[in-house]
């Protein structure tokens, strides 16, 4: 979590307020503006911005003239027929509703499953016009979708199968929804019009295959279906070649079943691909003419990273793999791949940094071209100024909203903004263990100041000031929190080291001011470490070169995964944060505590229904980043028990919520890259007496 920056602006505020790409550099579209989020509760809160994402969902047309796939939650329609194997022109969407996962595109409409969103119907008639007409809503996780006539067919997490009437996109209604408590987890579909059998992969549950020649019968209706599971496999992917079923696993094996005969389902093979699908899973299958091809990675690339790729292997009629799968990976980036379409000959493929248009011989496959995106999925990201410094695991960027100013190489985790001598710089973490601090006041020429290994895994760094504290897991022996002196950014001075035994989750600065001698303004810190199942521990860390234990808290055994701090307009001068937020358990609350006597115990509770993932104070308002968007809490009037006074939904998961500039935060999502949301005007922050 930051630096509370923010603390000092209070703080001035109450002395003073009584007296006052790839592919031949291709021409980008952006489409009209679709509608807005939806957005609750009494504070105004609005999606500014929006860039990165992974890429989902792929959809080639048989023409061969447009490839539709999924960047985050925009839609990316991609000329492809000008120029065979490249890309010259493409259309992006502004945000859609929800996470793109799948695409099907027919008769100028593209329909997409939009995992928390439901159904997504854009008109993509004219791609430099793109407009949302319709939606189908379930509040679930919607993975695939199909269409058979005017029906579109989806698959839930925990729902079942959706059907869909769509014979008015712009109003699409329901049919039937076949849920069973035995079955009820699907992913991948796959429909055999001939004979209107529905086969999906559902997890752990293996091969379900529903015969839907009832659901014309009134009132529609479904039989039970019939299911074989596989013990140790979990399914994630599924295709039909004549009476062969070949589904793909999340751990990367690949088995096939005979389906001539539903009543009784044979297995033919199951092959073990884990070497070359480095671990990670079967995303999606095709088959074509006697050979397999995979989408090999996690989805996401998220860490710890796997490396992925496009793959193929030879499959005989009847289900039996021969020979070694031949593979393309993306190299030293390490993308996953999540779905592949075959078309003339050529792979295309939706790695988690773009599209990408593939060559295939006899030994190999090669790239021929394609539309990469300026990032890959997103993993920290800092506002200054009005540009955003952005980590991914190729590259540490500087980004102004609309261009790449520069790059920098790594496999970077976290970035922490600083200034030093009046210099703009950048602390960020590459890889595992290394520490890099850039010299970033020039944005268009990044250069390195320094470099530092550390002897374990950094899980968390916060910056105060010029003192760079890291939060390292070592490996072999203790944890430690250790200080830094970048005052002098071509070196780090070590200042001090404080041994954990504890397992370490993460890692807050709080900062507050007090008058020394002479009325000199003092900035004393706290150092809060969750140590998971451990409590926490409090450290004095005004001294960084003398940290020292304050207490250690253990709460019952209940696991601490992270925490926020604050000190409201009440106690600014207090000598210590007024409450503590603490993700506990579960997460399934978010705990208040008086960190001025833990021995009061829990104070307060905050209902997130475990989904939480980071929390932030922010100019008197908690801000909770959770599975699917963002809420803010009023802690100025009532920090025990706060109202919430805005929410806004997001797509994807929010791993990291940090401060922008003043009245908006920026979240971070694996799924859906940098969500810049406009937050109320918070409160002016005014003296008692003048309240």
């Amino acid at each position: 979590m930051l630096h509370k920056s923010s603390h000092w602006m209070k703080i001035v505020k109450l002395l003073f307020g009584a007296l006052i790409v790839f592919s031949l550099v291709p021409t980008k579209h952006v489409a009209a503006e679709l509608p807005p989020y939806p957005v609750t509760w009494s504070d105004h809160a609005t999606l500014a911005d929006q860039f990165g994402g992974s890429s989902k969902g792929l959809f080639v047309d048989a023409a061969g003239q447009y490839a539709y796939f999924g960047m985050g939650p925009r839609l990316v329609i991609a000329d492809i027929h000008t120029d065979v194997g490249h890309v010259v022109n493409y259309w992006v969407s502004e945000p859609l509703h929800g996470q793109i996962e799948a695409i099907v595109v027919r008769d100028g409409y593209a329909y997409i499953a939009a995992h928390r969103a439901g159904m997504i119907i854009v008109d993509v008639s004219d791609p430099a016009n793109m407009h949302e007409v319709g939606t189908y809503y379930f509040p679930n996780h919607f993975f695939d979708i199909i269409l058979s006539g005017d029906m579109a067919i989806l698959s839930t997490e925990s729902y079942g199968v959706f059907f869909v009437d769509i014979s008015d996109p712009t109003n699409p209604d329901d049919i039937f929804n076949y849920l069973n408590n035995d079955l009820y987890s699907f992913y991948s579909l796959v429909l055999d019009v001939e004979d209107n059998f529905l086969y999906a992969a559902g997890g752990e549950d293996g091969l379900v295959v529903f015969d839907l020649n009832y659901l014309n019968s009134s009132p529609p209706s479904i039989p039970t279906p019939v299911s074989v599971a596989v013990a140790g496999h979990f399914f994630r992917s599924i295709v039909k070649s004549g009476n062969t079923v070949y589904m793909g696993d999340t751990s990367g094996s690949m088995t096939s079943f005979n389906v001539s005969n539903l009543a009784s389902i044979t297995q033919v093979t199951d092959l073990d691909l884990t070497p070359a699908s480095f671990y990670n899973g079967i995303q999606d299958i095709q088959v074509s003419d006697g050979t397999a091809y995979l989408a090999m990675g996690d989805g996401t690339a998220i860490y710890p990273k796997g490396e992925g790729g496009a793959c193929r292997i030879a499959v005989s009629d009847s289900g039996v793999f021969s020979g070694s799968p031949i593979c393309y990976t993306t190299g030293i980036d390490q993308q996953s791949a999540d779905e592949v379409q075959l078309l003339n000959g050529q792979i295309y493929a939706a790695f988690s940094g773009g599209l990408r248009i593939l060559n295939q011989t006899v030994t190999e496959i090669t790239l021929s071209g394609g539309l990469l995106y300026d990032f890959l999925p997103i993993t920290d990201v800092a506002k200054v100024d009005s540009l955003y410094y952005i980590t991914d695991q190729a590259n540490f960027t500087i980004y102004d909203s609309s261009t790449v100013r520069d790059t920098f190489a790594g496999d970077f985790r976290q970035v922490r903004p600083f200034t030093a001598n009046q210099m703009k710089y950048a602390v960020v973490q590459d890889g595992d263990s290394r520490i890099r601090v850039l010299n970033v006041n020039n944005p268009d020429n990044i250069s390195q100041a320094s470099t530092i290994t550390i002897s374990g895994n950094v899980i968390d760094m916060e910056m105060a000031g010029t003192i760079l504290f890291l939060l390292i897991d070592l490996i072999p022996g203790d944890n430690q929190l250790v200080s830094f002196d970048l005052n002098n950014p071509t070196v780090f001075a070590l200042k001090d080291q404080d041994v954990m035994t504890e397992t370490v989750k993460d890692l807050e600065l709080f900062t507050w001011f007090s008058f020394g001698p002479g009325m000199t303004l003092k900035a004393n810190r706290r150092a809060y470490v969750a140590l998971y199942d451990n409590g926490i521990k409090v450290l004095n860390v005004t001294d960084p070169a003398d940290m020292t234990l304050v207490e250690q808290v253990n709460f019952g055994g209940k696991k601490v995964y992270f925490l926020a701090a604050s000190n409201t307009s009440q106690g600014l001068l207090s000598g210590s944060p007024t409450e503590l937020y603490m993700c506990i358990d579960s997460c399934s609350t978010i705990a208040v505590y008086n960190p001025r006597d833990f021995s009061e115990g829990q104070k307060g509770t905050i209902d997130n229904a475990g989904t939480a993932r980071d929390l932030l104070v922010k100019d008197d308002r908690l801000y909770i980043a959770r599975i699917g968007g963002v809420e803010a809490y009023d802690i100025s009037a009532d920090a025990i028990a706060p109202a919430k006074t805005s929410e806004i939904e997001l797509p994807g998961t929010m791993h990291h919520i940090r401060a922008g500039t003043a009245n908006q935060v920026l979240t971070v999502s694996n799924e859906s890259g940098v969500m810049v949301v406009n937050v109320q005007n918070e409160k002016i922050f005014l003296p008692l007496l003048m309240r």
